[in-house]
């Protein structure tokens, strides 16, 4: 049972537990799109002080309760630490999958009661508890699927007022996890597939500058004869579209130009060139 599923997955879903389609009813609790979360992206620095600095601007125009979601347990602590600079250690907590069970608890009766404002945690903080004045959830690494994205996201906008969602961006990180993940010999080929497309509608929801996000998330999550949108007015990507005011152009021959370099340059010179100078190219 899931509320972030899109219809391409469950398709995908039937045709691998091999049901008739036809034959069974689908119940569903309404549209993802919360209008209510205005999306930002932010590329991350690379110097920790360049992050942190970032970091309080975002959290210092939040006066209710924060999440930041985190990749790993080092990089909790490795937030929590740098927070601790120049927050008071008072309103702010950790939680991740390993830590013993009386230190969640009492990390979580400190979140439920309010006394902790900014809580720092992986994906192991329980989805189904619910803290209606979350006003921020930032990403500190980007998330590897949408749906991952939205579910946590999704602990925002709890009592319907505006909250903010962040992802700090990084291409060198990305890439680095993309080598990892597509490298390893134990995932099959479906897999790999299959989390390259997720990975890659994730890349471009973080790289394109102009279209809404809200509307991105709508299209990747709607069902067939399901609306999308008007324009959020108030993304990142909204308020820089107002001010550059872009024109639209058909770039198509272009980018196929810039493929056919970028194949003869990964296969005759694949000693020469990195792949992550690739990456920067773009």
């Amino acid at each position: 049972m899931t509320v972030t599923i899109a219809y391409k997955d469950i398709i995908l879903l039937y045709d691998k537990l091999r049901f008739d389609f036809n034959k069974l009813a689908i119940i569903r609790g309404g549209s993802l799109v919360r209008s209510k979360l205005i999306y930002e992206v932010i590329k991350k620095r690379e110097h920790n002080n360049g992050v942190m600095d970032d970091l309080m601007i975002i959290i210092n125009q939040v006066t209710a309760e924060i999440i930041i979601y985190c990749a790993s347990k080092q990089q909790c602590i490795q937030v929590m630490e740098m927070l601790t600079e120049s927050l008071d250690d008072e309103i702010l907590n950790i939680f991740y999958g390993k830590m013993a069970e009386t230190e969640k608890n009492a990390a979580m009766k400190k979140w439920l009661s309010g006394e902790t404002k900014v809580l720092i945690t992986t994906s192991a903080f329980g989805m189904s508890i619910d803290v209606n004045d979350v006003r921020l959830v930032m990403h500190y690494t980007m998330p590897m699927n949408m749906s991952n994205f939205i579910q946590k996201s999704g602990r925002a906008d709890r009592n319907g007022d505006v909250a903010k969602i962040v992802i700090l961006y990084s291409v060198n990180t990305l890439f680095n996890t993309l080598r990892s993940d597509f490298t390893d010999a134990q995932k099959t080929d479906q897999y790999l597939t299959s989390g390259q497309q997720n990975i890659f509608e994730m890349i471009l929801f973080c790289m394109d500058t102009y279209k809404c996000r809200l509307q991105i998330v709508a299209h990747i999550y709607a069902w067939p004869n399901e609306s999308i949108p008007a324009v959020c007015e108030r993304c990142d990507n909204c308020l820089r579209c107002f001010q550059d005011t872009p024109e639209q152009r058909n770039n198509c021959n272009e980018i196929e130009k810039m493929l056919d370099v970028l194949g003869i340059l990964t296969t005759q010179f694949a000693e020469e060139i990195r792949p992550t100078d690739v990456m920067n190219v773009f």
